[in-house]
């Protein structure tokens, strides 16, 4: 018997070219801030520019002139730290990406866009001394067009901000650059943004066949948001997820010391419950190996390990593997608990969850990646 293989996606049947062999990825400068990081915290805020299927923004970080004091010392989460907030907005006011810190989104970039590589690992656009410089992609585009959005409309555009830390922050909160001001010189911030696409295809290609016009991850709507500041204890730590609702995709646990900074558990075992059902009972260092195997999508030179106090679980296929589970299925009535051994006496847990919202069938190629 011949062995099954599997068609080349087309969205629109009959034929026609898919999207995005008809289309293709574009992107062009959007906007450029400068400041001086200071005592006090700066936002910004762009309308993003019409055109196609919005895929995100990448951000280019740079600085200079800043200078670092022997008494003062970059914070753990440093350099993402210095982005306080970052959010994008829909057409109607509402969050699509939730306001949430630097070094949580560049957890949500590593470990949700794994091929897109660490940003901390890239070896020529990345510095973190007291004059940061790396490049982040802030994407609603998840996979293979899951999640993009139309943005074609100029009289409705969706907005991207964000908020820049103080150079200097109390370190039980750890969201500055630097914990001490002595001696310190601030740096001069420069952040270019580009807007990332996917074009408006043509009606039809060189040879006359019909292009599809829709690509089709716009059946599902992605969103990246995070709940934190719940209390940890050293003994057994219960937190109910409150992130319910749709197809979880990955789900992020940073825990952190009564001092801000992240710390790893002391105990085992990690355990999580959906319902009636246990979903999984296992050791930290199995964690620690699934992250490493899993979520590096590196090259030999680059890849990373788990981050301290980091635990990432994946409801995805593994790009390069296409092993894994697929997207956990909740309603507004699921009840999703964690159970953690061993945290840090006066800590916190933040978890940071990236979900999908279908608008209607999801075409079966797309299911799970």
């Amino acid at each position: 018997m011949p062995v099954a293989t599997q068609s080349k996606p087309q969205a629109g049947g009959g034929g026609a070219v898919p999207f995005l062999e008809g289309s293709w990825s574009y992107r062009e400068f959007m906007a450029q801030d400068t400041h001086t990081l200071g005592t006090t915290s700066a936002t910004f805020s762009h309308q993003i520019t019409p055109g196609g299927f919005l895929r995100g923004v990448s951000l280019f970080i740079s600085s200079a002139t800043g200078v670092l004091g022997t008494s003062a010392a970059l914070v753990t989460d440093a350099p993402f730290s210095i982005f306080g907030s970052m959010s994008l907005v829909s057409i109607d006011g509402t969050d699509i990406l939730y306001p949430m810190n630097g070094y949580s989104y560049y957890l949500v970039s590593r470990f949700a866009r794994p091929w897109d590589m660490d940003p901390a690992k890239e070896a020529s656009g990345f510095s973190n001394t007291i004059n940061p410089k790396f490049r982040l992609r802030f994407f609603v585009e998840g996979r293979i067009t899951i999640g993009v959005l139309p943005n074609t409309d100029s009289r409705a555009q969706y907005r991207f901000q964000y908020t820049l830390n103080p150079l200097t922050a109390a370190a039980t909160t750890q969201n500055g650059l630097v914990t001490k001001s002595t001696g310190v010189t601030a740096p001069k911030v420069t952040i270019t943004i580009f807007l990332e696409t996917y074009a408006q295809p043509p009606q039809v290609d060189y040879a006359g066949n019909a292009i599809v016009q829709i690509p089709d991850g716009l059946t599902l709507q992605r969103f990246c948001s995070h709940q934190s500041g719940t209390p940890t204890n050293t003994g057994t730590n219960t937190i109910k997820e409150n992130r319910v609702g749709n197809l979880i995709r990955l789900l992020l646990l940073a825990v952190r010391g009564s001092n801000g900074k992240r710390v790893n558990l002391t105990s085992n075992p990690i355990r999580w419950r959906l319902d009636n059902t246990q979903l999984l009972t296992e050791y930290r260092t199995v964690r620690t190996y699934e992250t490493d195997r899993f979520g590096s999508q590196q090259s030999a030179t680059q890849t990373g390990t788990r981050p301290t106090g980091v635990y990432p679980y994946f409801r995805f296929h593994n790009p390069g593997q296409m092993d894994g589970d697929y997207w956990l299925a909740t309603t507004e009535a699921s009840y999703l608990q964690f159970e953690l051994n061993g945290g840090p006496a006066s800590g916190t847990l933040e978890t940071i969850t990236e979900d999908l919202a279908p608008a209607g069938p999801i075409p079966a190629y797309l299911r799970g990646l």
